[in-house]
């Protein structure tokens, strides 16, 4: 998959990819920074939110308490009591800024909550109002189901403001574990203060005049159980893990004024004391203050938590959002050197990439004048130039040397052609005029071969005449001697004859002794053309052997020699139809040598026939002679002249056979000399095509 990719293509993807990843890390940071931003921002507004809650819910438990207290008091107020002054001072911004806070937050129920605090605190306004004017009147005055509608409603703003700090609570739950550690002291402060006050209330309604609770000392030891429990559970968690040294300070000033022995059996006594009925020792307005400066302490830890939880918030949203900075301009970074890495690769390489291989394709098509670029470079690329300037080079001497070979092979080429030329005109003239010849030879082998045939033919036909005339002197010897001058006549006309045909024997041997000359120098000939067969054979093997070694060297030359490699393999195919082309005259001059050898013996067998027909010519003539001196005879010696009759007819028996062997071999004679005629055109056919291959090589 990845050959068939290109280096510039390559370098893009490997910087792309590594500057991906980089960044895809930088913008996951980034992200992550981001959303630690968000959450401890959102920690932050909790928190403040939280303490506005937390300030309201304080405040509101002072406000009921301190407006419980005076509502029943049979005393007209000229003014609010300091605590309760105080406590709606603080009380009524802290719950408007919940209700902003509670707005500007994504909370489960949000709306619902705001709708039901804004519509408390509008109610809590107006019983402000009404429990103002009211204080300022006389107890006969006061609205009877005042203090019941007081308590009633400022519980139910309590426990709406309880629930929403649960709320907020469980919002940024898990999301910070430091945060959430402070947020569960607080919360435990928080309890315990509120165990406190209640007990604290035990003490200042009954000193104020109201009536005590139902079983006060139960209540008082569930109380008291109840902030030991949760003082002791919040003690063991804050030594768990590191607290703000404030915090710590805050911590250590709760246990040691709240849990005072001094505090603590002064509040045991005066409840004894008022569930007894004696004198307490202590009035309302010195244990309500005293009581609510140690509640002071609880809430100033429950505080100090919120404040230290809003710090953690704040600072690690300062944290979060320098990182989230960071993170982005590393991130705007790494984009920035990913590009400019690519446009140095691009610049540096790619580009340098791209011309050297353009040059390299130019060089390769055969343009050996093309510039090279950035030879200068000291680098890999530049190693590459000069390694190409190199290959440049090479190739244009390369080319000159191919031109070189070019005009040697030519000259070569030329010179073999004429060599070619100059064998094919030799071979032609030599050959040539051997198998025109054999061709002439034999036809006139042919012809003497036809006049012997006929001769033969017309010998055996007088012989049989001359058979028929003895046989019929024999049978009519008895008249010999009246017609002895007419068979003297016709022994004149056998003389004669028989003069002729030993005339024609004489002529036929003499034909036949020099048509076995002839082909005996056709069989010379053949053999002087089988030795120059021989000759060019060796030259064809030769010729091979040369193209061979050329097609070497032409591959050691590598692409150089392409051209001379194509020529050594043409040589070599050349001269293979050669050696093919001599192997098949060789295979034909051998044919023409068995002929000729088969046609030497016919011949010599029709001498030897002839030969025989000449001396049996010679006995006719001299059986003719005896016949004359017989017919001279005749009439004296009769029984003679018929024994001389029989002894003409066995020889003139021997004259028909003789002259019969005599047409048989000269039909021989005419069938090898018609084969000679034929073998000698195939031999001149086959020496036209392979003179044809010469030429043409």
């Amino acid at each position: 998959m990845f050959k068939r990719i290109s280096v510039r293509a390559l370098l893009t993807s490997v910087i792309a990819l590594l500057a991906t990843g980089l960044v895809t890390v930088l913008a996951t940071g980034a992200w992550e920074s981001a959303r630690t931003y968000q959450i401890a921002a959102r920690i932050a507004d909790v928190t403040r939110v939280s303490q506005d809650v937390f300030t309201s819910l304080h405040n509101l438990r002072l406000d009921r308490a301190a407006a419980l207290r005076d509502l029943p008091a049979d005393r007209i107020f000229t003014t609010l009591t300091p605590q309760l002054e105080t406590s709606r001072k603080a009380e009524l911004p802290a719950l408007h800024a919940s209700i902003a806070g509670l707005r500007s937050l994504d909370l489960p129920g949000q709306a619902a909550l705001t709708t039901d605090l804004q519509r408390s605190v509008d109610r809590l306004e107006a019983l402000h109002k009404e429990t103002t004017a009211a204080l300022a009147r006389p107890k006969a005055e006061r609205r009877a189901d005042l203090v019941t509608e007081y308590g009633k409603d400022t519980q139910a703003l309590l426990d709406l403001l309880d629930r929403i700090s649960a709320e907020l609570l469980k919002s940024v739950k898990l999301q910070d574990a430091y945060v959430d550690q402070l947020l569960q002291i607080k919360q435990l402060a928080w309890s315990t203060r509120n165990a406190a006050g209640d007990t604290a209330l035990l003490v200042s309604n009954p000193l104020a005049g109201r009536p005590l609770v139902k079983e006060p000392m139960i209540r008082y030891t569930a109380l008291t159980s109840q902030i030991e429990t949760t003082w002791a559970v919040l003690t063991d968690f804050a030594a768990s893990f590191d607290l703000p040294s404030e915090l710590t300070t805050r911590i250590d000033a709760a246990k040691r004024e709240f849990f005072n022995p001094t505090f603590l059996d002064l509040r045991l006594n005066t409840l004894k004391a008022l569930i007894a009925g004696t004198p307490p020792g202590i009035t309302a307005e010195q244990w309500i203050p005293l009581a609510v400066s140690k509640l002071a302490y609880f809430q100033a830890v429950a505080q100090t938590a919120l404040d230290a939880a809003e710090q953690h918030a704040i600072a690690r949203q300062d944290t979060a959002y320098q990182a989230m900075l960071i993170q982005i301009a590393l991130l705007v970074l790494a984009a920035a050197i990913g590009i400019a890495m690519i446009l140095v690769v691009a610049r540096r390489v790619s580009r340098p990439l791209v011309r050297l291989t353009d040059g390299m394709k130019r060089l390769a098509a055969g343009d050996l004048s093309v510039a090279i670029p950035d030879t200068g470079r000291s680098d890999e690329v530049g190693a590459m130039t000069q390694a190409v300037l190199v290959f440049r080079e090479q190739m244009a001497r390369n080319a000159q040397l191919e031109l070189e070979n070019e005009d040697t092979r030519q000259r070569a080429e030329a010179e073999r052609q004429r060599a070619m030329q100059a064998l094919a005109d030799d071979f032609e003239q030599a050959v040539g005029g051997i198998i025109r010849s054999v061709s002439t030879s034999s036809g006139t082998l042919h012809q003497t071969a036809q006049t012997m045939s006929t001769a033969a033919r017309e010998t055996s036909s007088r012989s049989t005449a001359v058979a028929a005339a003895a046989e019929q002197a024999s049978t009519n010897v008895v008249m010999v001697a009246s017609s002895a001058e007419e068979l003297g006549t016709s022994v004149d006309e056998i003389a004669r004859q028989v003069e002729q045909s030993a005339m024609l024997s004489a002529n036929a041997v003499s034909e036949a002794a020099k048509t076995g000359a002839v082909i005996r120098e056709l069989a010379q000939a053949a053999t002087r053309i089988g030795d120059f067969i021989v000759l060019i054979s060796n030259i064809a093997a030769q010729t091979n052997l040369l193209a061979l070694n050329a097609t070497i060297e032409a591959a050691r030359a590598g692409d150089a020699g392409k051209g001379f490699a194509v020529v050594a393999s043409e040589v070599k195919e050349l001269a293979s139809q050669t050696g093919k082309a001599t192997e098949e005259i060789e295979a034909q001059i051998s044919a023409i040598q068995r002929t000729t050898s088969q046609a030497v013996q016919v011949i010599e067998g029709v001498s030897g026939q002839i030969q025989q027909m000449s001396d049996v010519a010679t006995g006719i003539s001299a059986a003719v002679e005896q016949q004359g001196v017989a017919t001279r005879e005749i009439v004296r010696n009769v029984e003679q002249a018929a024994t001389g009759t029989n002894t003409v007819t066995g020889h003139i028996a021997d004259v028909a056979r003789t002259a019969d062997e005599t047409g048989t071999a000269a039909g021989r004679v005419l069938d090898a000399s018609s084969t000679l005629s034929e073998q000698a055109r195939q031999l001149e056919t086959q020496m036209q095509r392979f003179l044809g291959t010469i030429r043409a090589a």
